[in-house]
């Protein structure tokens, strides 16, 4: 289908503009079968909720996910939207390594894209977050220790019907500021700082600094702007993808496919793929394995574990006698906070058991 080709050329781009001198990861297209729009069976509607035709250059109306997220605002679009965990959504942004940005598509002005290889789908993306070169064995203060980022707005008032931006710049070379920045946006600075208290959601700005004064975030800075604090949920796996390209690359690759197979029983209407892979060994796609620290308050994000049912064998048993009904005691609904999960006090009554 035209949905498979989308599909097939984004797997095709990671594979070729991955380090040629580096170890490579291979991404296969496992599965076949997407449907187009117009083949959906479904009523299309425009931003405006009318319904319009859908053809093969217009589906249903989709917003896309704002550029001004905090911390617990993107990791809680990517749970809603793709069932991702923190670890996940940390790998999948790492796609930002390669491309650039224009005032005319979006509002921002990056054409040197968001780290000093807009070409090559690498871990430089992280580079650009994350101080020190030891992963999680490095001290928080080293993770925090990373390029200074300062926020510019970028006016957009000669673009009909675009918003002016905020967006954060480092120099493409300190020694050299005629080539121009590098540039993250405010969801890619929400991997290592968690700006929630001092952002406008609506326009972007950000009332806090990416570094420390004197590079030491146990002294409050001076002056009126404070230091942005960090995002303890996400950091640490930000620090393990900066200094591992490779345990990135394998991560990235096992999302990106969960990605682009959302919503499919791939089990079930998958068909025999013959391309071969580019590398000699083919990387099938694995779980996420970065880890979260265990030494340092970052909240692990917890993954759901399926029970392992064992068949017994027991002679047969007498009836047993009708139980009583049990009220079942109110389950916690979890919710997602900047700083992890926590129980929330809204409950579901659940109905009491009846007996059989």
């Amino acid at each position: 289908s035209r949905a498979d080709i989308w599909a097939l050329s984004g797997l095709v781009g990671a594979d070729k503009t991955q380090q040629k001198n580096l170890p490579k990861v291979s991404f296969p297209m496992t599965f076949i079968g997407r449907v187009n729009c117009e083949n959906a069976q479904t009523i299309c509607y425009n931003s405006k909720n009318q319904v319009q035709p859908c053809n093969a250059t217009r589906g249903p109306h989709r917003d896309l996910p704002s550029p001004n997220l905090a911390t617990s605002d993107l990791l809680r679009w990517f749970s809603d939207h793709f069932g991702f965990n923190a670890s996940q959504t940390v790998a999948l942004m790492g796609a930002h390594s390669i491309g650039s940005l224009s005032r005319t598509n979006s509002g921002f002005d990056g054409p040197n894209g968001w780290d000093t290889q807009n070409l090559v789908l690498s871990n430089t993306y992280y580079a650009g977050l994350v101080g020190g070169n030891n992963g999680s064995l490095d001290s928080l203060q080293t993770k925090l220790n990373a390029p200074n980022w300062n926020l510019a707005l970028v006016n957009n008032s000669d673009i009909p019907n675009m918003p002016n931006r905020y967006q954060w710049q480092h120099p493409l070379n300190p020694n050299n500021t005629s080539l121009g920045n590098t540039i993250m946006l405010d969801a890619d600075i929400a991997l290592v700082r968690n700006v929630t208290d001092y952002m406008n959601a609506s326009t972007g700005e950000v009332k806090c600094t990416f570094l420390c004064q004197n590079g030491d975030c146990s002294v409050p800075n001076k002056g009126p702007v404070p230091a942005c604090p960090y995002a303890s949920v996400t950091l640490d796996f930000a620090a393990q993808y900066k200094n591992d390209n490779l345990l990135w690359l394998n991560d990235f690759q096992s999302v990106f496919n969960a990605m682009l197979n959302y919503g499919y029983n791939t089990s079930a209407t998958s068909k025999p793929v013959t391309a071969k892979p580019t590398t000699s060994k083919p990387v099938t796609a694995k779980p996420v394995t970065a880890k979260p620290i265990t030494s340092k308050p970052i909240a692990p994000v917890p993954k759901p574990v399926a029970p392992v049912v064992k068949p017994v064998s027991t002679p047969l048993a007498k009836p047993a006698p009708v139980a009583k009904p049990v009220p079942a005691k109110p389950v916690p609904v979890p919710t997602v906070t900047a700083s992890g999960i926590k129980p929330s006090p809204v409950f579901r009554p659940v109905k009491p058991v009846k007996p059989a």
